[in-house]
Parts: C-alpha cells; structure tokens; sequence
C-alpha cells in the first residue's frame, strides 16, 4: 500500500485503510497519522470520520476531540 500513496498520495481509503492495518499491528502513532491524513481528505465519509474519533477516544484519552467529530458524523448522517 505504501506504493499506491506514493504514486497518489490524496487517496483517502488507502489511508484509512493503511491506518487501519498500522493500528492492528501495534504502530498507533503511525495509524493516527493515516485516519487524520484519511479524515482530512474526504471529511464527508463517515467511516473516516469515525475511525478518527475513535481513536481519539480509546487511544488518546482525549473524549473532547472525539465529540467533536461525533457531532460532525452526525451531522453528515442527516444531511443524507
């Protein structure tokens, strides 16, 4: 994957999606780096947004971002 963002570095999945596998492996500073990259790209995606925010939360310690971007999902969720 590391090849993909190389060559298209503002596809937002392969940064979600390499956040996610980063995450799994241990490497949480890493992963935050992609789900905000991801978040910051397509900010209307749900999933990007949430994967943020949950980190933000259970990773972080820091609930005060994660409501922020619950409310924004929210937000969105409406809109549709």
């Amino acid at each position: 994957m590391g090849k993909l963002l190389e060559s298209h570095p503002d596809y937002a999945l392969a940064h979600n999606d390499l956040g996610v596998l980063l995450y799994n492996k241990g490497e949480k500073e890493k992963a935050l780096f992609h789900y905000e990259k991801a978040a910051s790209l397509k900010a209307e995606n749900i999933t990007f947004q949430k994967n943020l925010a949950d980190f933000y939360y259970a990773e972080m310690k820091r609930p005060d971002k994660a409501v922020d971007l619950y409310k924004k999902i929210l937000a969105i969720s409406l809109q549709m």
